[in-house]
């Protein structure tokens, strides 16, 4: 046992000297402040800012570090660095050091810090990074390259670990930050064996509420075919996830294919649009959404070409609520071509095809058409999500609703898309209700009809409009209900929210819906009991005034007035012929007995 002891102590002690030796050693071959000007230099000809290191160390356990990186921050912007570090550790290949070589396989960020800023002009402050240096130099030989590097990065693994990314918008007066950020990705010098493995997360912190986002994935390379394929990446974003498949080629050609189970996505909209604040804003002629947008659309290269699937399931925006969502995509000089053969929600579908302007943001769908959806649920969601100005609409249909438009425009925020959109086409509902409308009660009120005071039964409606300037243009609405019947044309102007004169509401009464009618308005009434009554709607879409036409009333009792002339013309007449045929009767009888006399 205590041989045992003696000999145990005796490798340790060994290895314990050995390792101080191969540390002192290790410390004599390792040019660190060479290392230190040499990574400076490199960093600040490259970032065209001044970078400093305060100290570089070494460890035979940890490898090298570079401790106290900054890099300076553009002039005329906040005085913090634009990137800081802690440390940047460099893990070594052990061997190659007795041969005077540093290789460089593993590099790890140690608490990054990034401050983004974004002037009240619109400009960022690493802009002046992506210029140029202006600087031409002759071409290093190889030999002069290994003589003036006294580093070699042959990186097979990149770590970022505890970073943090601040993003300042002094417009908007708003500031973003994204925390706790890893990321690693590994087996680079054996991509052509194998997938490349990504892996990253971090907390994002929107209205003061932590946001956690994550990404995963592989990444394939060949070289020789110029071909780089993604393969069982996910996205995730506050629980949210998407799964992307994808293969790019020179060109650049991407073919690419979307799938999640459940994604709800607004907080997708929210990191584009970014924080709201309480700060004062200038006024700016686009929403913060609509110009990132731009922006991202305006880097996309004229030459990229993509093709492209989604399949989607149970998706949310806002408050419209989708079971399932199939398209296709394609991509050609910043133009996208959709076709979206089904649309699942509200117990329907739709479906859809079109072009999108990406950098313009505009659209244009010849054709968009749906199918049996359920009425109430749908135009509540869309009013309350993208529309509402039209809240009296809002609990007021009911039915199954199928609609085939032509829809364009452009912009992703409102007012912007309800102001530039235009479309046309045709809206049915059948076997519903709707519920009692301001147009229609104002007109039950005046003249005491209960019909047009309450939910009416519709058997059949169907719309004929379109819309262009934020002008509705109704070329022909009819309505079908047990005991009324509604037509109207005319338009109304979202722009003042009020009706366009001119317009005509025919409401036609069965003889039981009219017989509280008053009296004075029996006129209204055909010889079977209906009544017929027109009304101009004026003023305001809330609450419109019923003007009444008077026109066929006017006419109709003008035709009764002749049709009594005439008819007391006719009796006058008969009577007068009945007289003078009885007074030549009685003559004649004169005569006669005159005659016998």
């Amino acid at each position: 046992m205590k041989n045992i002891l003696k000999w145990t102590g005796i490798v340790l002690g060994g290895l314990i000297a050995l390792l101080i030796i191969a540390s002192l050693l290790l410390y004599f071959f390792l040019p660190l402040n060479a290392i230190k000007d040499f990574a400076t230099a490199k960093l600040s000809e490259q970032l065209h800012r001044e970078v400093k290191i305060k100290s570089v160390s070494f460890n035979l356990f940890s490898g090298i570090k570079l401790k106290g990186l900054t890099v300076s921050n553009r002039k005329g912007y906040d005085e913090r660095p634009f990137v800081s570090a802690d440390a940047i550790e460099l893990r070594y290949a052990f061997w190659p050091l007795f041969k005077g070589q540093v290789i460089i396989p593993e590099v790890n960020f140690v608490k990054p810090e990034i401050l983004i800023e974004k002037s009240r002009r619109g400009e960022l402050n690493f802009f002046d990074m992506l210029a140029p240096s202006g600087k031409t130099e002759a071409p290093k030989t190889k030999t002069e390259t290994k003589k003036s590097a006294p580093i070699n990065l042959i990186i097979d693994t990149f770590t970022l670990s505890r970073g943090k990314i601040t993003y300042v918008d002094y417009a908007a007066g708003s500031e973003n930050q994204l925390k706790n950020i890893n990321f690693k990705i590994s087996g680079i010098t054996l991509s052509m064996l194998k997938p490349i493995v990504v892996r990253a997360s971090a907390v994002g912190t929107y209205q003061g509420k932590d946001i956690p986002i994550s990404l995963s994935g592989g990444i394939q390379v060949d070289p020789v075919k110029e071909i780089v394929k993604l393969a069982d990446f996910s996205f995730s974003l506050a629980g949210e996830t998407l799964n992307l498949a994808a293969t790019a080629k020179s060109g650049p050609e991407i073919e690419a294919s979307l799938s999640t189970s459940k994604l709800s996505l607004d907080p997708f909209l929210i990191i584009f649009a970014g924080a709201p604040s309480k700060a004062p804003k200038e006024k700016a002629v686009t929403g913060a959404l609509t110009q990132t947008l731009k922006q991202a659309a305006s880097a996309i290269p004229q030459t990229l070409t993509l093709k492209g699937s989604v399949d989607f399931k149970n998706i949310t925006l806002s408050h419209l609520k989708i079971s399932a969502l199939k398209l296709n995509l394609g991509l050609l000089k910043r133009v996208a071509s959709i076709d979206i053969p089904e649309i699942a929600g509200y117990n329907g579908k739709l479906s859809a095809k079109g072009v999108i302007n990406l950098p313009a943001l505009s659209y244009n769908f010849g054709k968009l058409e749906i199918r049996g959806f359920t009425a109430t649920p749908f135009i509540n969601d869309a009013i309350d999500s993208f529309l509402p100005n039209l809240l009296d609409l809002k609990n007021k249909v009911e039915g199954k609703l199928d609609v085939a438009l032509s829809v364009k425009g452009s912009g992703v925020e409102m007012p912007e898309v309800f102001n530039n959109l235009e479309a046309s086409g045709i809206i049915l509902l059948a076997d519903g209700k709707l519920g009692k409308l301001k147009s229609l009660s104002s007109i039950g009120e005046k003249y005491n009809l209960s019909i047009l005071k309450q939910d009416m039964l519709v058997k059949g409606l169907r719309i004929e409009a379109s819309l262009a300037r934020k002008k509705l243009e109704v070329k022909k609405l009819t309505l079908q209900d047990t005991d009324l019947q509604v037509a109207f044309n005319g338009g109304l102007d979202f722009n003042k929210m009020e009706y366009v004169k001119g317009n005509v509401l025919n409401l036609k009464f069965s003889p039981d819906a009219t017989r509280d009618l008053p009296r004075e308005l029996s006129v209204f009434r055909d010889e079977k009991g209906f009544a017929s009554m027109d009304f101009e709607l004026q003023g305001s879409l809330s609450k419109p005034f019923p003007s009444p036409i008077l026109t066929k009333p006017l006419e109709a009792v003008q035709g009764k007035i002749k049709a009594k002339i005439e008819a007391k013309k006719i009796e006058i007449e008969t009577k007068a012929q009945q007289e003078l045929k009885k007074s030549e009767e009685e003559a004649k009888k004169k005569v006669k007995e005159i005659l016998k006399f």
